[in-house]
């Protein structure tokens, strides 16, 4: 739907020079004459008002649709990614800090929400808009496309190389505002613990050297902006004067007419219009790309408790729950083992006390029967059942 309204608003944005060029050179014969205004003359600019009518409602509907079908790959991409977090097991959460996550769900989303919004509806009119202009400027002498392949050629290059660099950037920034939130996090969650060991100091100087990291990555990342885009911006305005030059030559010569250049002026004109946000486009579209592939990291994380291939059944409640643990190693991460070679047996209606000192394994243990994690090696049985 949306490439169908944007080939139809394309096509009366094509139209409009043409018809400009049709309305200038219907009045060369009759110019300095005195006379009536030529046959047709009015009917060519009702044609263009109706043209430059529909040509807006086109655009209108083109930008409504593609809004709409960004915002509900936008929510899908948010659903899918809450419905994951929720999905990893512990482990994942003791390995990355909720900071982390919490950045990738709210920064990360909302750079990358931009590509669901603009980017690939301005990546998709740019498209089809250069390459039906190019086509009609190149059936008007090919020297006019061959001046706007150039111009227009070199500041999209210059663009996308900015951008790809400033998405490599971003992504520096990106990884220095996780130690920022992850910092924030902690201490806002942790208040009362960090208070009553003093340790507010300490946890300020932490914060601010966080802070300095993102902040002078940041400014890097402005000043290649500022210092690089003026000059690409500025590239596409070399075309009109190219043009004008060419267009003055060709009538010169009897081989052009005046309006044939209004009409590639006028072309000119739509790209350098269309182009401007291009380079926006391209570093939002980075960022995106990077933003997007710090989400999906997450979406692609494999830390989830898969489901048995045949289920079975456990047998009814009366006289049931007995546990046993055969021969358990696990430990969190690539740490020493908190437990190694536990067996033991709880008969149905029984209790066992665990005793121990902290870091011995006793809420690791206790954490294996409702499979917040899995052992790394043994098996823990459910009534005789193996839990996984």
């Amino acid at each position: 739907g949306v490439f169908g309204l944007l080939l139809l608003r394309s096509g009366f944005e094509i139209g409009i020079p043409l018809l400009v060029a049709a309305v200038i050179d219907a009045l060369a014969p009759v110019a300095g004459t005195g006379g009536s205004l030529p046959t047709g003359y009015v009917g060519l600019l009702v044609v263009l008002g109706a043209v430059l009518v529909a040509r807006n409602v086109f655009l209108y509907a083109a930008q409504v649709a593609a809004t709409k079908l960004g915002q509900t790959l936008e929510n899908e991409l948010r659903t899918d990614l809450f419905a994951r977090v929720l999905a990893l097991r512990f482990r994942y959460h003791d390995e990355n800090r909720s900071g982390k996550t919490i950045a990738r769900s709210l920064r990360d989303m909302e750079k990358a929400r931009h590509f669901f919004r603009e980017v690939w509806y301005g990546y998709l009119e740019i498209g089809i808009l250069l390459t039906v202009v190019l086509t009609v400027v190149f059936l008007t002498h090919w020297t006019y496309g061959v001046a706007m392949v150039l111009v227009f050629g070199t500041g999209i290059s210059g663009s996308i190389f900015a951008g790809r660099r400033i998405a490599a950037m971003d992504r520096s920034v990106s990884d220095t505002y996780d130690d920022v939130t992850t910092a924030l996090q902690e201490n806002v969650a942790g208040a009362r613990v960090v208070r009553a060991f003093g340790r507010e100091p300490h946890e300020v100087q932490r914060f601010g050297g966080h802070m300095d990291r993102f902040s002078s990555r940041w400014a890097a990342l402005e000043r290649f902006w500022t210092g690089i885009m003026p000059g690409v911006n500025h590239l596409y305005h070399l075309s009109l004067p190219i043009v004008l030059l060419l267009g003055a030559y060709r009538i010169a010569s009897g081989q052009g007419t005046l309006g044939d250049v209004t009409a590639v002026l006028l072309y000119v004109r739509t790209i350098h219009h269309r182009i401007r946000p291009f380079t926006r486009l391209v570093i939002l579209g980075q960022q995106a790309t990077a933003s997007a592939t710090r989400v999906f990291e997450v979406l692609d994380e494999q830390e989830l408790i898969p489901p048995p291939a045949r289920p079975r059944t456990l047998p009814p409640v009366a006289g049931a729950g007995e546990v046993e643990l055969d021969d358990v190693h696990f430990g969190h991460g690539e740490g020493t083992p908190v437990l190694r070679g536990v067996s033991l047996h709880v008969p149905p209606g029984g209790s066992l006390g665990l005793l121990g000192p902290t870091g011995s394994g006793k809420s690791s243990l206790v954490q294996l029967l409702p499979r917040f994690y899995d052992p790394d090696r043994g098996v823990i049985r459910l009534d005789g059942i193996d839990l996984q």
